[in-house]
C-alpha cells in the first residue's frame, strides 16, 4: 500500500506498522506458514462494496464501477518493472505457487507459465497433458502491476464514491489478463457485480478459463479450497485492519 501511494493517486489506507510473527508451531494439516503478517493502518469511514452493492440503484453501481476502472488504470499505467513477482523484485505471492519451491520473480512470461504449470503437474492426475497446457498458455501479454484480489469485500466506499481499495498482499507485476482472471475467479458469480466487472478490466476469457483450470489444483494442494477461507466482515466500530491467514480482516 505505501508503494501505491507513492506511485498513484489510489485511495488506500495510510500505514502505521508491519510485523511479522513466528516461527509459530502449526499442525502440518493447519493453514498458513510459519510466520504471520500484521499490517497497522488509518481507519477509513465507510462500509464494505460487497455490503453495499445490493443497496445501490444501477447509477451508483455504475458510477462507483467508473471510479474503480479509473484506479485500475492508474495501477495500470506504473512504469513496468521488467518481472513477474511482488514489488522489489520479490516472490510471486499469488496462490498460484503457494506449494511451488519456485516462486521467482521470474524474467519473462514463458518462465512464470513453466513454475505455474509444473506446480500444477504435481498434483495433476494426468502428468503427460504438459505439452496440451504449454500450448494453452501466451507468452506475449504485456507485464503491469495487478492488485490481485479486486473484489466487492477489498473495496471500502462512503457515500457512493470508492474511499480506499484494501488488501494488497497479493498484488505485483503480472501479465495483463492476471487482474480480469483474479478478479472473476475470486467473486464465484455471486451478484452482477460480474457485468460491471467486465467493463472495469478489460475481458481476457480464454485466459480466465485456463486460469480456473490450473488453480484448481494450487488451491486444493495448498489447502486452500473455500470451506477454510473466511472474510471477518468490517463494521465502522473497529479501527484498525489486520492481515491474517485467512484474507483481510478486521481487528
Amino acid at each position: 500500500m505505501v508503494y501505491i501511494a507513492q506511485n498513484t493517486g489510489v485511495p488506500v489506507p495510510k500505514v502505521f506498522a508491519y510485523h511479522t510473527y513466528g516461527p509459530i508451531d502449526r499442525d502440518p494439516d493447519d493453514f498458513g506458514g510459519l510466520h504471520d503478517n500484521y499490517i497497522f493502518m488509518s481507519y477509513v469511514a465507510g462500509e464494505t462494496l460487497y455490503k453495499a452493492w445490493n443497496s445501490f440503484s444501477v447509477s451508483n453501481k455504475s458510477h462507483v464501477s467508473r471510479q474503480i476502472a479509473s484506479y485500475v488504470q492508474e495501477i495500470h499505467d506504473m512504469e513496468p518493472a521488467g518481472y513477474i513477482g511482488s514489488i522489489d523484485r520479490g516472490p510471486v505471492t499469488d496462490r498460484c505457487l503457494a506449494t511451488s519451491l519456485d516462486k521467482g520473480p521470474f524474467d519473462s512470461e514463458q518462465e512464470f507459465n513453466t513454475a505455474f504449470i509444473n506446480n500444477y503437474l504435481k498434483n495433476a492426475p494426468k502428468r503427460h497433458i504438459k505439452s496440451f497446457l504449454n500450448g494453452m498458455l501466451s507468452e506475449f501479454h504485456r507485464i503491469l502491476f495487478a492488485h490481485g484480489d479486486l473484489r466487492p469485500q477489498n473495496i471500502i466506499v462512503k457515500d457512493g464514491k470508492v474511499a480506499a481499495i484494501v488488501d494488497w498482499e497479493r498484488s505485483g507485476w503480472y501479465p495483463k489478463y492476471w487482474e480480469y482472471a483474479k478478479a472473476l475467479l475470486v467473486w464465484h458469480w455471486q451478484s452482477d457485480w460480474t457485468d460491471y466487472l467486465v467493463q472495469i478490466l478489460q475481458p481476457y476469457h480464454a485466459e480466465y478459463f485456463m486460469h480456473s483450470f490450473l488453480m484448481g489444483k494450487a488451491i486444493d494442494s495448498a489447502g486452500m479450497c473455500p470451506a477454510k477461507c473466511t472474510f471477518v466482515p468490517y463494521t465502522p466500530s473497529q479501527r484498525f485492519y489486520t492481515l491474517s491467514p485467512l484474507g483481510f480482516t478486521t481487528a
